[in-house]
């Protein structure tokens, strides 16, 4: 509940904070109460920096991100932002999942424990929520960098990593085997000289566009991003794979009690059949959004240059009819090439985790050593797709 006399500044929020710690604040007061003092009532988010964080983004760009993304209404609004903690707008929806970018049909709502779970097949029609959602995408992929990030257009990727291998260091003994400090530097310099040279596109990325950073409402009507820690230039094709990735450990199969077996394993962490058809498709809907947008870039710069535009007829959205199978196969290669990134980059977080939260020790060794295992099973993926990817090129 606020009032915006009191609240105008972040020195108000703060002292509010400090009477209510939690993350998520829903405070009811009595209604004559917010009558006569001219309060308003409000759910928001707070969000409290963690040290993993703090250590991971730099102070200047901190937050800048979730502000500027949010004028684009991809995120609900913020409120106040400082370099510990960010508040914004709460959020009425529902929390999405994998299944929900692989199975984009699910079936029809139900309840649990009372609390609605949405699921899209009845709400949306084929494809509607990747098609949001890749609209979304491109709107965020075309913003200009904010100018805290002084022209600095190094992958958030890299920057995110080095930090956190460099704190790693300092905590070495915390490894647990078969891990070195020698094997993930040699591992992240050979992929830096390998993507070195690639016609990669740096957009301004989420950095973490995993599905539980994106929200839809309960109507399915829209979708906002959330979590923007590491957002910044980036690699666009690792955010598109991030949404499509399995990240779950694998789990026993139901009609077996025992463990699977190394085989079971590495097949249920391979992308099927179907996930590949929808990553391509969503790839397809990436693509229209991003000449829709080119589109009318073109008619807003020739309507200001020339009296004449005014005359011309005005083109239809393009559709997926429109592209050509090699616009699709290359983006789909740059989108593929990532894959063993995806698993690098979680395999270090958790490393980086453990240094900081020593109590969960088998927890974190246990995230890390399965996204490792995922990264040498995959890396050969790297070459293999940039060899597809200068073929189109």
């Amino acid at each position: 509940t606020t009032n915006d006399q009191n609240m105008n500044d972040n020195n108000g929020w703060l002292k509010f904070i400090n009477l209510y710690d939690s993350k998520l604040i829903n405070i009811k007061n009595n209604s004559n109460f917010l009558k006569n003092n001219n309060y308003v009532q409000r759910k928001f988010v707070v969000k409290i920096f963690s040290n993993l964080a703090k250590i991971r983004q730099i102070e200047s760009v901190r937050g800048i991100m979730d502000i500027e993304i949010a004028k684009l209404n991809l995120a609900p609004k913020v409120v106040v932002s400082t370099s510990d903690l960010i508040i914004h707008d709460f959020f009425n929806g529902k929390e999405l999942s994998e299944d929900d970018f692989i199975h984009l049909s699910c079936d029809v709502n139900n309840n649990n424990n009372n609390h609605q779970m949405v699921h899209f097949k009845n709400i949306l029609p084929p494809n509607k929520l990747g098609d949001m959602v890749a609209t979304k995408l491109v709107k965020l992929h075309e913003i200009n960098c904010p100018k805290e990030f002084n022209n600095d257009h190094t992958p958030m990727l890299w920057s995110s990593i080095d930090r956190m291998i460099k704190h790693i260091q300092k905590k070495s003994w915390t490894l647990p085997p078969p891990f070195t400090m020698e094997m993930l530097r040699e591992e992240v310099e050979k992929v830096k000289a390998q993507l070195r040279d690639l016609p990669l596109k740096i957009v301004t990325g989420h950095g973490d566009f995993k599905p539980a950073n994106l929200m839809a409402s309960h109507d399915g009507s829209t979708v906002v991003f959330v979590d923007f820690e590491l957002s910044g230039p980036n690699y666009r094709g690792f955010d598109i794979f991030k949404l499509y990735r399995r990240g779950q450990l694998p789990t026993k199969k139901s009609n077996n009690d025992n463990q699977n077996t190394k085989e079971e394993e590495d097949e249920l962490c391979l992308p099927t059949n179907n996930e590949k058809l929808e990553l391509r498709k969503f790839v397809s809907s990436y693509l229209s959004a991003l000449k829709i947008n080119s589109n009318k870039n073109s008619e807003c710069a020739s309507s200001s240059s020339s009296s004449l535009s005014s005359s011309s007829s005005s083109s239809s959205s393009p559709s997926s009819s429109s592209l050509s199978p090699r616009e699709e196969n290359k983006l789909l290669a740059e989108v593929l090439l990532f894959e063993p990134l995806t698993w690098l980059e979680a395999s270090i977080f958790f490393l980086f985790a453990l240094t900081e939260d020593e109590e969960h020790q088998q927890k974190w060794s246990d995230l890390a050593i399965h996204r490792w295992e995922n990264y040498m099973k995959s890396k050969n993926k790297i070459n293999f797709y940039a060899s597809e990817l200068m073929k189109i090129e």
